[in-house]
Parts: structure tokens; sequence; C-alpha cells
């Protein structure tokens, strides 16, 4: 399935996150949405079981974040709730 969106506003903003990622990480995996549709995945390391332990990562890391932002939007509603009431 195509992306609707322009390429030419997505790239500036996906070449900002890359050059800040410069020179930062031991391992990276950059894992990309192409204009057609699919995906493209490169890295810098080519140990299967860093790869798979890093996308499982982030992927909790994914979850958690989102998980606490809908626990502070309900603290947010209702302030009562999780404050032990």
């Amino acid at each position: 399935m195509p992306v609707s969106t322009s390429a030419n506003s997505i790239t500036p903003a996906t070449d900002n996150i890359l050059e800040q990622a410069k020179g930062r990480f031991e391992v990276a995996v950059v894992v990309g949405l192409l204009p057609d549709g699919n995906i493209d995945v490169m890295t810098n390391n080519s140990n299967y079981a860093i790869l798979q332990w890093l996308f499982s990562r982030a992927s909790f890391e994914l979850l958690n974040h989102e998980k606490m932002g809908y626990m502070n939007k309900a603290k947010e509603i209702n302030p009562a709730k999780g404050e032990g009431a």
C-alpha cells in the first residue's frame, strides 16, 4: 500500500533524526517505510540474536510508554484514581 504523504515533507524530518543519531549508538537498526509502502531494515550488526533482543526491547519500551500515557491521561480525567482512593 503506497504511503499517502509527500516524500518531500518527510525527508527533512527523517534526515534530522538520522543526523541526531550519528555517533550515539554501538548497535543501530534503521527501519523505514518506503514511499511504495514496503519496509526496509538496515543495521550495522549481523548478529541475529542481538537484533532480535533489540527489537523486543524497543517493542517493550514503546508499549510501556503507551501504557504510561494512558495512565497519565486517566489521572488527568479522574485524579482520585491510582492515589490509593
